[in-house]
C-alpha cells in the first residue's frame, strides 16, 4: 500500500492510494491509531463494528453519555447515528459543537439510506454515510475530515 502525507491535512492521517486495497483493514487501524473517535450509537452491533475498525475508539449508547464524555474529554472525530429516543442527530450535533473543548470536532453520521432526511438535514454534519457502511468508504470519509 502505497502511503503519502498530506500537507493539506492533520498530519497523523496519510492519504492512500487504491494500489493495495486488500490489506485495508490492518493498514487503516494503523493510521487511524492517533485519532481520537467518539461513537454514539444506540445500536450494539454498530458500536462494535466501530469498535473493530479503530483501535482509538470510545463507545457511548446514548446522546447523554455522549455528552458527559465531551465535556471531559477531546476528540477529534464523532461517528454518529440519526435517530436516538433523547434528541435527533442535528439536535445532538449542535450540542457538540457547542461544548468549547470539542468544537472544531469533525462529525460523520452514518444512517440508514431509508430514514426520510433531507439533503438540509444531511448538510449540519461534516459528512455522512448510508448503512451498510464498508470499511473502507468510512475510513475515506475521515480521510477526507482530517
Amino acid at each position: 500500500m502505497e502511503i503519502k502525507p498530506r500537507k493539506d491535512r492533520n498530519p497523523i492521517v496519510k492519504v492512500i492510494t487504491k494500489k493495495n486495497i486488500s490489506k485495508e483493514s490492518q493498514e487503516f487501524k494503523k493510521l487511524f491509531s492517533e485519532v481520537k473517535i467518539l461513537a454514539i450509537e444506540s445500536n450494539d452491533f454498530h458500536l462494535n463494528y466501530y469498535k473493530s475498525l479503530f483501535s482509538n475508539c470510545v463507545l457511548c449508547k446514548t446522546p447523554s453519555d455522549g455528552l458527559r464524555l465531551l465535556k471531559k474529554e477531546k476528540f477529534d472525530v464523532v461517528i454518529l447515528d440519526f435517530f436516538f429516543q433523547e434528541k435527533n442527530g442535528v439536535e445532538l450535533i449542535h450540542e457538540i459543537k457547542q461544548h468549547s473543548i470539542n468544537c472544531e470536532i469533525q462529525s460523520l453520521l452514518i444512517t440508514n439510506l431509508d430514514s426520510g432526511l433531507t439533503y438540509k438535514t444531511l448538510n449540519c454534519f461534516d459528512t455522512y454515510l448510508f448503512r451498510p457502511a464498508k470499511p473502507i468508504e468510512i475510513y475515506e470519509k475521515l480521510q477526507l475530515l482530517l
